[in-house]
């Protein structure tokens, strides 16, 4: 991007690209040509300024904000993979407790789980003792 040849080195330009069928402005001087405006470049301040008359944000703000949730997301994301991780394990335990209870004191009611999950922990259990099944048929077998 070219700057206009009168310019704020400070100052970022922001050139449009756009041809422009503008005045011819007056240099001011006798025996000087005025200059032909033909192009659209306009300083980053003057564009700041009329982008908040029309109501329009500032990027960078909303930039950063979204960079600010992005990174929550991330570490929500991660405590629900420990969580459900830890869900598993909790699971297992489980299923070992119910699968080899331990002796209860006189009086006291065997551990049982959840009424919810009877069905599924009675397929769980069918389940493993086929495996077992077929694990014990297979070394009888010499496999």
């Amino acid at each position: 991007m070219q700057p206009p040849a009168a310019y704020d080195p400070k100052i970022r330009y922001v050139d449009f690209d756009a041809a422009y069928d503008g005045p011819v402005v007056d240099s001011g001087e006798e025996n000087v040509p005025g200059v032909y405006m033909e192009k659209i470049v306009v300083c980053e301040l003057c564009v700041k300024n009329s982008a908040e008359l029309l109501g329009l944000e500032n990027v960078e703000e909303v930039q950063d904000q979204a960079e600010s949730w992005r990174g929550y997301a991330q570490h929500i994301e991660e405590e629900i993979a420990e969580k459900d991780k830890a869900i598993g394990h909790l699971a297992y335990t489980v299923g070992v407790l119910l699968d080899t209870p331990v002796k209860r004191p006189k009086g006291r009611p065997q551990l049982r789980g959840p009424e919810s999950h009877e069905d599924e922990i009675k397929q769980m259990r069918s389940q493993q003792a086929k495996k077992e099944r077929a694990k014990a048929s297979n070394g009888a077998n010499g496999n």
